[in-house]
């Protein structure tokens, strides 16, 4: 006899035992022996190898040392932030199976998630939510037109601009490179992982796969002073119904450096941004910060003598942080600093016109004199 069996993607994770007994037509009391068999219809468990530029997790290692695939880093827009990604997939039928050889079944590829949560990150979970889901609050959420809250284009592309997205590439297990070139070219044939990504073994006759990626990202303006989130997860590739799984052919356990997701948490610092290559002050104020007159960003940086000397330092600051006092209104503190609504909004893109976003205690940056030309 054959057995077919296709399972589908709500039967994953589940157990059956099929059992085959020969017996006889003419003496239906004459019977062989029994033999039973055991059907698992698994997910596949994702071991996350994470690293930086210079080859380090991108923030503090759990207590053992290894890399949590879930943290917190904090950036500075306009700098380049580049990470290479291992994915192991490890088989896994039941809990506290050591898995199987079998993961080569599913096609499993990385992808973006759409409204990206993690829970672990920090002290608090930070997500990004449908505004259907949010309730009558009438907080930051996907769908209101507005790029706030944790948003990215990556996690709600209705709000925020596509060109601010994260790039996801994957690499080319063949590929060779000089060591000194890793993670600068993203396309597929690119050597994209950092040696310390790369040189892991695979461990355990029970991974059947790995996938290898980059993943670069530069916070544009639009993220000064927010803590937005990316997430990366595994998902079946498979589209054919009912055999399209998606995420649920990858276990939802989080544990260790096992996990569905691969999450970044970033606060992107506010009143600061890296210098592009060959910049001096006076360029930086003509073509990054509304042909403000350069004096504006040169009585926030003291240290740099001359606005036509190409800066070194990386990051220059844009203007003082202010803290909002009770009656406060953007009008008022643009009055105040000699700056106008449009230049605050641009420095700080939470805000909306209105200012209703405005609390006391809440800290904005300000380009003093930005109205002065």
């Amino acid at each position: 006899r054959l057995l077919v069996f296709a399972p589908q993607a709500a039967q994953l994770g589940t157990a059956y035992v099929v059992s085959f007994q020969a017996r006889s037509r003419l003496t239906p009391s004459q019977t062989g022996d029994r033999r039973d068999y055991s059907i698992r219809v698994a997910r596949t468990r994702v071991d996350w190898t994470l690293a930086g530029r210079d080859g380090g997790c991108p923030w503090p290692a759990g207590f053992d040392g290894t890399c949590r695939p879930a943290g917190t880093q904090t950036v500075t827009a306009g700098c380049s932030y580049s990470y290479g990604v291992r994915a192991d997939l490890a088989c896994s039928s039941v809990p506290g199976a050591l898995g199987c050889a079998d993961t080569v079944a599913y096609d499993l590829a990385l992808r973006m998630q759409r409204l990206p949560a993690c829970p672990d990150c920090g002290p608090a979970a930070v997500s990004v939510q449908a505004c259907g889901a949010v309730g009558g609050g009438g907080g930051p959420c996907c769908g209101n037109g507005v790029c706030d809250g944790a948003e990215t284009s990556s996690g709600c592309p209705e709000d925020c601009r596509a060109d601010d997205d994260f790039a996801l590439a994957p690499c080319d297990a063949a590929a060779t490179c000089d060591p000194d070139a890793r993670l600068q070219d993203p396309s597929p044939a690119g050597c994209c992982a950092p040696a310390s990504v790369e040189g892991l073994s695979v461990t355990g006759p029970f991974t059947a796969r790995l996938i290898t990626a980059v993943i670069l990202w530069t916070p544009s303006q639009v993220y000064q002073g927010r803590t937005v989130i990316n997430c990366v997860e595994v998902f079946d590739k498979g589209t054919t119904p009912p055999y399209a799984v998606g995420t649920a052919a990858v276990d939802p356990t989080r544990r260790g450096v096992s996990s569905p997701t691969l999450c970044f948490v970033y606060k992107v610092l506010a009143c600061q941004y890296c210098v592009p290559e060959g910049a001096t002050l006076r360029s930086l104020a003509e073509q990054y910060f509304l042909a403000t007159d350069w004096l504006s960003l040169y009585n926030s940086n003291p240290a740099i003598y001359d606005p036509d000397d190409i800066i070194e330092s990386g990051r220059v600051h844009i203007g003082p942080l202010y803290t909002v006092k009770p009656g406060d209104s953007l009008i008022g503190i643009a009055a105040q600093t000699k700056s106008t609504v449009k230049v605050i909004i641009r420095n700080n893109p939470w805000l909306q016109e209105d200012g209703r976003q405005l609390q006391p205690g809440m800290s904005v940056c300000l380009l003093i004199c930005s109205s002065v030309q």
